[in-house]
């Protein structure tokens, strides 16, 4: 009786361990944040993606005769499908990531030739310190003075763009703090036409 006791209590020992390892493997960081579906520019089309912290309507911001508002500002961790990225690559797996959905505009007509593209005016410092100097090239869009003036020309609303920043010294859920950088646009002989905007984002709120 006292071996089938013992018996017993090992079974019961095994099957509590093995429950408690499921469990744990249940409880990846994917499962703290919500699978993105439906993005409105197509992310999930890309592969599986998790948002973990949102902020919504952050406001318009002016830098010279550019204006941008911030629709939405998120932190996010997924992969790209393997059959998008070039074979045996793995720079696309378990990306952390900072999402941008942004409205540029033109709040005045310009004549003259300035410079400003999403690649060189656009940069992102996360709380850790760390700097990323553009956006993601494959993840985001464009935006440039010739679209502005395009879109102002034709009297049609801004079109909403999405600019993803990936972060490799902190994770989609350490991320508390950040700054967005928009370096204001120059004239033809590189003198800035408005002020740099630093917009800062804070996760905890």
């Amino acid at each position: 009786m006292k071996n089938t006791k013992i018996l017993i209590i090992i079974i019961v020992t095994l099957l509590l361990l093995i429950v408690g390892c499921n469990a744990n493997e249940g409880s990846g960081d994917n499962e703290k944040g919500t699978l993105i579906k439906d993005h409105e520019m197509g992310l999930d089309n890309f592969g599986d993606f998790y948002s973990y912290n949102k902020i919504e309507n952050m406001g318009t911001y002016e830098t010279g005769p550019i204006s941008v508002d911030i629709e939405s500002v998120e932190t996010i961790k997924g992969s790209i499908t393997e059959g998008i990225k070039s074979a045996g690559e793995e720079e696309y797996q378990d990306m952390e990531l900072i999402s941008f959905l942004l409205r540029f505009d033109l709040i005045e007509q310009i004549d003259e030739n300035l410079k400003f593209t999403s690649k060189e005016n656009i940069h992102l410092v996360t709380d850790s310190g760390e700097e990323i100097q553009q956006p993601h090239s494959l993840l985001s869009s464009v935006v440039g003075i010739d679209i502005m003036k395009t879109n102002h020309e034709a009297e049609e609303s801004p079109f909403l763009r999405n600019f993803i920043f990936e972060v490799e010294e902190s994770t989609a859920q350490e991320i508390e703090e950040a700054i967005l950088i928009i370096d204001a646009p120059v004239d033809s002989e590189g003198n800035p036409v408005g002020k740099d905007l630093e917009i800062e984002i804070d996760f905890k709120e």
